[in-house]
């Protein structure tokens, strides 16, 4: 099992935001498109089905992006990040 932790930093009339999703999966898969936005998604089970993507970057839809997404494995050792400079 996987935890993916989302994280996007944003700015209001109020102050700084740091927002958080965290998600355990079985199974995850990336892509990045012509555009260079990166794509991850997260599988309920093993296959690669009904699977729901989150945006990495804050160029696409700045309402569900994040800005850096973190992978732990079972152990909670931290084992990929992914960002978009």
């Amino acid at each position: 099992m996987f935890t993916l932790k989302f994280f996007k930093y944003t700015s209001d009339a109020e102050g700084d935001c740091t927002i958080q999703e965290t998600i355990s999966c079985p199974n995850y898969s990336t892509y990045t498109r012509d555009s260079g936005i990166l794509t991850v998604i997260t599988y309920p089970s093993m296959t690669n089905e009904n699977g729901v993507d989150r945006n990495i970057g804050e160029f696409y839809n700045d309402e569900e992006d994040f800005s850096v997404c973190y992978v732990e494995n079972s152990a909670g050792k931290t084992i990929d990040k992914f960002v978009v400079n």
